[in-house]
This record gives C-alpha cells, structure tokens and sequence, in this order.
C-alpha cells in the first residue's frame, strides 16, 4: 500500500474547501477596508461638523458581499458549461438554503435577537466572529454539489426552452382548435406568421430580440441557418425606420420586403411578420419544436 500517495490524495483541497478560503479572504479584506473608511470618517466628522460619522455595519457587508458571490459562482457555472443553449443559472435556481445568505435576527421589533455565538447576538460579535460565522454556517458541499446538476442540465433545459418558445411564436403549440394546422406554401417555400402588432417602436423591437437567443439555440443544436440573419434584418430595418422618421412611432410601411432570396424572406405587415421559409429550414425547426417542445404539438397537415 503506497501509504504517500493516499496522504496527497486524502489532503487535496475540494472545491467546497477552495471557495470557503476564498469567501473567508474575501470578508476579511471587507472588514480590514470598512474599519478603514469608518475610522477616516470619524475624522472627517471632527474636522468637518457637517460630515456625519459612517456607523455602516459589517454584518450587512457580508450578507451583501456573500449574495453576490453566490451569484458569481452561478455566473461561472454557466461560462464553464460545455453545452449548447441560451439559457444561464442564477441563484434563483438553488434551494432557497443556498441561494442568498442572511445572519440570524428578530422577525419582529420586540423580539429579541438569537444567540449565535457564545451568548452574542448578531450586534454583539466581534469582525472576526462574523466571518467565522457566516463561513462556518454556509454550506459549500451543496452549492458545488447542485451546481454541478444544474451545469449538467442546462443545455437540455435551453433545448426544451427554445422548442417552447418558437413553438409559441409560431402558433405550432397549445392549439385551442382541435383540427389540423393546414401547412401553406408559396414560391415553394413555407408561409409562417408572426404577430408583430405592438404599437410603440422599444415594443416591437423588443419582441424580437427576446426570440434571438432561442433561434440561436435552434440554429446551434440543428445545424441549420438563416431565422437569425432574417431577425437581425427586421431589427435593423426597424432601426432605419425610426430613424428616417426622427425618432416618431410608426410601423415599418407594410409590405416591406426583406432577405430577399436569402433562407428566409420576410414581409412586414400592419400586425404580423409573414416569413417564407426554405423547405430544409421549416422541416428541421419542426422537427426540433416536435421533439423537444413540454407542450402538445400541433397535428399538421400538407
């Protein structure tokens, strides 16, 4: 038995261990930078009489210090993410025991406050012991844990989120008529529609934006092309548009034409975006909506 090698192996820091150093250096470096602005506003006070003395509290740093660095390590998670997809973590993700961090105090004004260390309340622990007790009472092991799960599962999630939302956008989900969707065709190409009525210019082009990232998806995970340069063509067109107008609201005149000869053909009208879309294209993004979409997928009908 190589009883050195088992030493290494047993003393290798674990992820947990590293980020609880870290945040543990990090509230330190608070604590040393708040006494030092609270001591030079003290001064300032005596020398300045207008100047109110700093009484900021570092139990509050540190919940605030903690909550963003919780959100950093969602951030990180979502960069280190070997899959495809357009979707991110955020705390909001993680049970609520580790998505935010808040030291211990009265629910109410004539309640007391709990004893956290030694008898002391939250008012009560020296600098030091806040820290200990912020880092001692997270817990480390699961954040990496469920963030390990939830990088697992993000590019499945984004898929199924894409499939969704296009599947919405073009009318191919929760159907409220039980009939077939009859599939129109012109120039040899599929019609497709989407309502674009929004009054105000931010509205509409907001509308749009908000498809790009799952068309991004779409196009990624299907190998295909050409719903994203149609989208950005709509968006710029929108911004020439306003432009030209100097800055008034007004639509896009209607029966204005775009992309032409490209994998998607757009034409603006008062209340709706009627594309024409290639054949290869409109049967791969059905068939992704078809397989990924958590809704009822429409029957279709040629």
């Amino acid at each position: 038995m190589n009883y050195a090698l088992d030493l290494i192996v047993s003393n290798t820091p674990t992820t947990a261990m590293l980020w609880k150093d870290e945040l543990k250096g990090l509230l330190l470096k608070v604590s040393s930078t708040l006494n030092d602005f609270k001591s030079i506003s003290k001064k300032l006070s005596e020398l300045i009489p207008s100047h109110s003395e700093s009484h900021a509290q570092l139990y509050i740093a540190i919940e605030e210090v903690m909550d963003n660095w919780i959100k950093d390590r969602c951030r990180e998670a979502t960069r280190n993410s070997t899959g495809i997809g357009h979707l991110a973590i955020s705390n909001s993700d993680l049970p609520s025991s580790i998505s935010s961090w808040k030291f211990p105090r009265a629910s109410g004004f004539f309640q007391p406050d709990p004893e956290l260390l030694k008898g002391k309340t939250v008012h009560d622990l020296t600098d030091n012991e806040l820290i200990e007790y912020a880092i001692n009472t997270y817990d480390f092991d699961q954040l990496d844990s469920v963030l390990e799960k939830l990088q697992n599962e993000l590019e499945g999630k984004s898929i199924k989120s894409a499939a969704d939302s296009l599947g919405s956008v073009f009318g191919l989900i929760n159907r409220r008529s039980s009939s077939p969707l009859k599939l129109k065709m012109q120039k040899g190409r599929y019609v497709a529609e989407m309502e674009y009525y929004h009054s105000y210019f931010r509205e509409r082009i907001n509308s749009v934006r908000s498809l790009i990232p799952s068309v991004c998806t779409l196009e990624q995970e299907s190998g295909i092309s050409g719903l994203h340069q149609c989208l950005v063509a709509v968006l710029n067109e929108e911004e020439r548009h306003f432009g030209m107008s100097r800055g008034i609201e007004g639509n896009v005149p209607s029966r204005t034409k775009l992309n032409s000869g490209g994998t998607i053909e757009v034409t603006f009208y008062k209340d709706k975006l009627k594309m024409l879309i290639a054949p290869e294209f409109f049967e791969a993004m059905i068939s992704f909506i078809k397989d990924n979409t958590t809704h009822t997928f429409a029957e279709l009908e040629k």
